[in-house]
């Protein structure tokens, strides 16, 4: 094995291991706060989000990847490179900070909440973060996944904490707040730790032209990306006001929850490797190809379980009271089975510089949403109130799938890898797996520990499907995963 492949493994490894840790314990405390926080109070945090993450795609200027892709195979950069990605990032989180102060009372109109004018301009603030993860874009560099994993279970675990303290201190809305901060703050001094950078302001002109060369289609990509991800807030929020905004968003969060969470984890693996050998074509598809087939051995059937188990799971542990997010939920969970491969390609483009055609993609995917989104909500609040939200996810599924075609062939010219091959299998063991579930679950299903009971029984009927699709090529498959962990 070589030491790209071996670095990449333990990358994998650390982070794997680190998510799996992290993300239950997030998952349970998650649970516990929606139990206790209103849905108006979610609504407040994803309509003032919304402006934030927007103002931040816009100037993004995709300087963190550049970072990361300068240089080639080497593990070094100059430190002018460096320090004139820092310079440019904090010019530009500074004047974005003004700017959304500027504008927030004029967005709280649009909604017609003024409570949105206060949490706008408290979040702003998150634009100071930006310029100082320099350091953990450094590490992600250089491959040293350990201290990224420790960074992320340290900054979830003592947010998450916080988070819960002030909840049960009676803080409501504004122990998100304070959450939020606590995991901005550990993640940004954890990686100024380990890797002792001293920070210095530092402008060549040169270099930032280079820079923002590489960047600039992944801005627009990023912009688009966020109108498709984000922008669906807005339009449920327009037409149906805080409450129901909250509902959708987190529907659109829990949903998405396998995707954010493990996702990321691969992709900053996988775009550090894919970047050091984007010119060797054979060993690019073999890599790629073994990866989607990973993830979607894991997040397909992940994402028929929560569609099926979605009503008991809202009923037993968030309470009746978040039932009117359950249609959305659902669709949701089905707009995973499209985003493996959304997820899976970002690193493999970008590391081919195929930035143009990634900008395309998100941009077939925001007008698809932007067209579709309003008109949808509208003729659903039309039919009946409580499908709202359900519409907003319909268009969401709709402009998925539009991209998932475009993806598809795109990969395709790329590295050669056929989508269909990889999904076809875990895809139809897991809707025969569905399908039996489906009818015995609304006979049986009656408390928590039955709902474990059919979830087991879910895992059992899809390996069992896929042995009888694929036969002694699934446990090769993932005997060479195993070995690869365990040797590596």
């Amino acid at each position: 094995m070589s030491s790209l492949s071996k670095k990449a493994i333990e990358g994998i490894k650390s982070l794997f291991f680190a998510k799996i840790i992290v993300d239950l314990i997030n998952f349970g405390a998650g649970i516990f706060v929606m139990r206790l926080l209103d849905p108006n109070d979610f609504g407040i945090i994803a309509l003032s989000g919304i402006v934030i993450f927007g103002t931040r795609s816009v100037k993004d200027l995709g300087i963190g990847a550049a970072l990361i892709q300068k240089g080639g195979s080497e593990f070094e950069i100059d430190e002018d490179i460096v320090r004139t990605g820092f310079t440019l990032d904090l010019f530009l989180s500074l004047l974005c900070i003004f700017i959304v102060n500027l504008v927030a009372p004029i967005y709280a109109l649009l909604f017609r909440d003024p409570e949105l004018v206060l949490f706008v301009r408290i979040m702003s603030l998150y634009f100071v973060f930006d310029p100082l993860g320099i350091p953990r874009v450094l590490l992600q560099r250089n491959m040293r996944f350990r201290e990224i994993s420790i960074s992320s279970i340290s900054s979830t675990l003592i947010s998450t904490t916080l988070t819960l303290i002030f909840v049960i201190l009676g803080f409501g809305v504004w122990s998100l707040i304070i959450g939020s901060f606590s995991y901005y703050i550990v993640n940004t001094l954890i990686p100024i730790f380990y890797t002792r950078w001293r920070f210095k302001l530092s402008f060549n002109k040169e270099i930032s032209k280079e820079l923002i060369k590489f960047g600039a289609p992944l801005t627009a990509q990023s912009i688009t990306a966020y109108l498709f991800t984000e922008f669906d807030d807005a339009i449920v929020g327009f037409f149906q006001g805080t409450t129901i905004a909250g509902f959708y968003n987190r529907a659109y969060t829990l949903a998405h929850l396998p995707v954010r969470k493990f996702m990321p984890m691969v992709r900053d693996v996988t775009f550090s490797a894919f970047s050091r050998i984007k010119d060797d074509t054979i060993k690019l598809r073999d890599w790629y190809e073994s990866q989607l087939r990973y993830v979607a051995l894991l997040l397909i059937p992940i994402s028929f379980a929560m569609f099926i188990f979605a009503e008991y799971f809202i009923h037993f542990f968030l309470t009746d009271k978040w039932m009117p997010m359950l249609l959305a939920f659902q669709i949701m969970c089905l707009i995973n089975i499209l985003g493996v491969i959304g997820n899976t390609s970002y690193p493999i483009i970008v590391a081919k510089g195929k930035t143009k055609e990634l900008f395309q993609v998100s941009l077939l995917n925001a007008i698809v949403t932007l067209t579709l989104g309003p008109l949808l909500v509208y003729y659903s609040l039309t039919y009946d109130p409580a499908y709202g939200i359900a519409g907003m996810a319909l268009a969401t599924f709709i402009s998925s799938f539009a991209g998932w075609i475009f993806l598809s062939k795109l990969i395709k010219d790329i590295s050669g890898v056929r989508i269909l091959k990889q999904h076809k299998n875990p895809f139809f063991a897991s809707l025969f797996s569905a399908i039996i579930l489906h009818f015995m679950c609304s006979i049986y299903v009656v408390n928590i520990f039955t709902l474990f009971l059919f979830i087991g029984l879910g895992g059992v009927l899809y390996i069992i499907f896929l042995y009888i699709i694929e036969g002694k090529v699934l446990f090769s498959d993932l005997k060479a995963l195993l070995d690869l962990f365990v040797k590596s």
